[in-house]
């Protein structure tokens, strides 16, 4: 198989694919076995609708810090967010969730998330969740998230 970095078919399209992410392709490049495995574990931990020790607002409530402290991924605090919100969260809670991570992360990286905060609460997201989760390749995939600053598909 021959290595690649090149835009996915997805991102063509406008499609945010959990799939496709660049960390995807060089687990795929490396072995297609790891890229399997690591799938079924974000699975796993992440989006398992069955409650593990934490139920699903409280995981993304936690993804939505993790986001907010570990890489200030504005698309990661989007979707985090807003799938929090699907499982019950209020916006209160989003934003405890923002605030503690001025400890661990400093206030720019707080910062950042409350720009995109209240940047989504005006309707000026780049990640829209427009539908519901579909099951492929053994666990959750997001067919229906875009992104707003892609292309529109032909």
């Amino acid at each position: 198989m021959p290595i690649s970095a090149s835009k996915s078919e997805s991102e063509d399209a406008g499609k945010w694919d959990v799939f496709d992410l660049p960390v995807n392709r060089l687990l795929e490049n490396v072995d297609p076995n790891i890229r399997a495995i690591f799938e079924e574990y974000i699975q796993y931990t992440i989006f398992n609708e069955r409650p593990l020790a934490l139920d699903l607002k409280t995981r993304y409530l936690v993804l939505v810090a993790i986001t907010t402290a570990v890489r200030g991924d504005r698309e990661g605090i989007e979707w985090s967010s807003q799938l929090a919100t699907k499982h019950g969260a209020s916006d209160r809670e989003i934003l405890e969730a923002i605030s503690l991570t001025n400890l661990p992360a400093g206030t720019p990286a707080m910062e950042y998330a409350a720009v995109v905060w209240y940047q989504m609460k005006r309707g000026e997201a780049l990640v829209h969740r427009e539908g519901t989760e579909t099951q492929t390749r053994g666990f959750t995939a997001w067919d229906a998230w875009t992104r707003q600053d892609a292309a529109p598909a032909s």
